[in-house]
C-alpha cells in the first residue's frame, strides 16, 4: 500500500491517487550506510513524504486517550495514584497535543517556504483548502452529529454548541468549547491557522520575491515564524500579567493565538529543512540527543509545575517547555528519516503506521466512546484504571479503523474532482 503523509498533524493517510496527496511533505534522501558522503538529489515535488513521523503521531493518540481516562477519574474528585510519579505523568501529559500543533506548523508551511525560496511560482493555495477541507471537515461533521444527535435532550444551548462546532466557533465560547466532543477544539484551531495560512503563505512569496539574494530569502522566511512566535508568547504573558485574565477563561488561551508559539515553532523547522533542500548530515547519535533534551525539557515542565506556586510562570513556563520538547522531538524524527534507513517491512513500523493512519479517528471517537461506556469501564480505582485504558484503547483503535475505511478513505476520493491547483477537472473534454 502507498501512504502519504497527511498535514493536519493529526493523522497518516493513504492517498487513492497521486494527484491528491499531500504535497506538503518531501520525500527525502537516505545517506549510504556506511555514512560516506552522498549528493543529495532535488527533492521531489510529488508524493514526497518524512518517514518517522508515524510513530510519534500514534503514540500521541494513545496518550491523549490515557490523559482523558485520568482526567475523567479527577472530574469526579478521585485522584489516583496520588504522591506517586505515576501521577505526575498522567497529570502533566496533558499538553502533548503541542506535538499536533508544532507538527502541523511544521508541514503546512514547508510547500510555502520552498515555493518562497525557488521563486518559480507560488504555491496554489486552492489546491490547499480543498485537500485540507476534504480532509478534515467530512469525517468531523460525521463524528459530531452522531455524538450530538445521541445526546440531544432538547436544551436550546445544545443547538447553539451545533452551530459553533460545524463553523470551528466553540474555541470563542469558554462555555461550550468542549461540549459534546471536547478535543476537537484543536481542530477548531487547527481551523484557523489554516486561515492564517492563506494570509501568510502569499505575503511571504511576495516578501521572498522582494528579496534579491537566496540569503535575504531565508532571513525573510525565519522572520515570519520569529514574528509569530513573539505574538504567541507576548499574547499570553499580556494575558496573564497586564489584563490579569485567569487561566480557566478557555477562549483567551485555548485560541489560535494562546498556540501560535506552538505553530510558529514547526514552521520555523519547515524553513530549516526547505532551506537545505530538506536533508541535513547527522551523526547517528544527534537525533537520539535531541529526544533526550526533549525528555529532559518534559520533566522540568513537570517539576516546575508541581514546585511553582505562582500560576502565571507556571503556565508560561510549562507550555513553552512542552512546545520546544515537541518541537525537539520532531527535529528528531526527521533528521533521522533523512539520514537513516529504516525496515519499512518490519512488523512494529507496521503497528505504528497503522496508528498514525487511524490517529484522526483515534481522536474524534475516543471520547465518545469514553462517556457512553462509562457505566461499564471503571476509571475511578487503581486496581481496574489499566485495565479499563486498555479496553478503551482497543476499542477505539477497533472504531477508528472502520472510520477510517467505511468514512476517511472513501471520502478521500473526492479529491479526483479536483486539480491539485483546487480547481474542478474537465470530465468532458470539449
Amino acid at each position: 500500500m502507498n501512504f502519504e503523509t497527511d498535514i493536519t498533524g493529526l493523522e497518516t493517510v493513504e492517498a487513492p491517487v497521486p494527484h491528491i496527496a499531500d504535497l506538503e511533505t518531501t520525500r527525502v534522501p537516505v545517506a549510504p550506510a556506511d555514512g560516506a558522503a552522498t549528493a543529495v538529489p532535488q527533492a521531489k515535488a510529488s508524493s514526497p513524504r518524512f518517514e518517522g513521523l508515524e510513530a510519534y503521531r500514534g503514540l500521541t493518540a494513545l496518550i491523549i486517550i490515557c490523559y482523558h481516562c485520568y482526567q475523567h477519574a479527577e472530574q469526579v474528585g478521585v485522584q489516583l495514584y496520588a504522591g506517586t510519579m505515576l501521577q505526575m505523568v498522567l497529570t502533566n501529559s496533558d499538553d502533548v497535543v503541542s506535538l499536533f500543533f508544532v507538527l502541523s506548523g511544521f508541514l503546512n508551511f514547508l510547500p510555502f517556504a520552498r515555493a518562497g525560496l525557488k521563486q518559480q511560482g507560488a504555491y496554489p493555495l486552492g489546491g490547499f483548502v480543498i485537500r485540507r477541507a476534504i480532509r478534515i471537515i467530512p469525517v468531523y461533521y460525521i463524528a459530531f452529529l452522531v455524538t450530538w444527535a445521541t445526546r440531544y435532550y432538547g436544551s436550546p444551548q445544545q443547538w447553539l454548541d451545533l452551530l459553533e462546532h460545524l463553523t470551528f466557533t466553540q474555541i470563542f465560547d469558554s462555555r461550550h468549547i468542549f461540549w459534546t466532543i471536547g478535543p476537537t477544539w484543536s481542530l477548531a484551531v487547527e481551523f484557523w491557522f489554516y486561515s492564517l495560512l492563506t494570509l501568510l503563505a502569499p505575503l511571504s512569496y511576495h516578501l521572498c520575491r522582494r528579496c534579491k539574494t537566496h540569503r535575504g530569502r531565508i532571513a525573510m522566511l525565519y522572520a515570519i515564524p520569529a514574528f509569530l512566535l513573539v505574538v504567541g508568547i507576548g499574547y499570553k504573558v499580556c494575558c496573564l500579567i497586564f489584563l490579569h485574565i485567569p487561566i480557566n477563561n478557555y477562549a483567551v488561551y485555548f485560541s489560535l493565538f494562546g498556540r501560535l508559539d506552538n505553530f510558529s515553532m514547526g514552521m520555523g523547522l519547515a524553513v530549516l529543512m526547505a532551506t537545505n533542500n530538506n536533508y541535513i548530515k547527522v551523526r547517528r547519535y544527534v537525533p537520539w540527543l535531541l529526544r533526550g533534551i526533549a525528555l529532559l525539557l518534559i520533566i522540568l515542565s513537570w517539576i516546575n509545575r508541581e514546585l511553582s506556586i505562582d500560576p502565571i510562570s507556571e503556565y508560561i513556563f510549562y507550555h513553552s517547555m512542552w512546545s520546544l520538547a515537541m518541537l525537539l522531538v520532531l527535529a528528531a524524527a526527521v533528521l533521522a528519516s533523512s539520514n537513516f534507513k529504516k525496515n519499512k517491512k518490519g512488523f512494529s513500523q507496521r503497528i505504528w503506521v497503522h496508528l498514525s493512519l487511524i490517529s484522526y479517528s483515534i481522536f474524534l471517537w475516543h471520547e465518545p466512546l469514553l462517556i457512553g461506556l462509562d457505566r461499564y469501564l471503571v476509571f475511578t480505582s487503581e486496581a481496574l484504571f489499566p485495565v479499563s485504558v486498555i479496553t478503551l484503547i482497543a476499542l477505539a483503535i477497533g472504531v477508528a479503523t472502520l472510520s477510517y475505511w467505511l468514512l476517511e478513505y472513501p471520502i478521500s476520493f473526492l479529491g479526483h474532482l479536483f486539480t491539485k491547483e483546487g480547481k474542478l477537472r474537465a470530465r468532458y473534454p470539449e
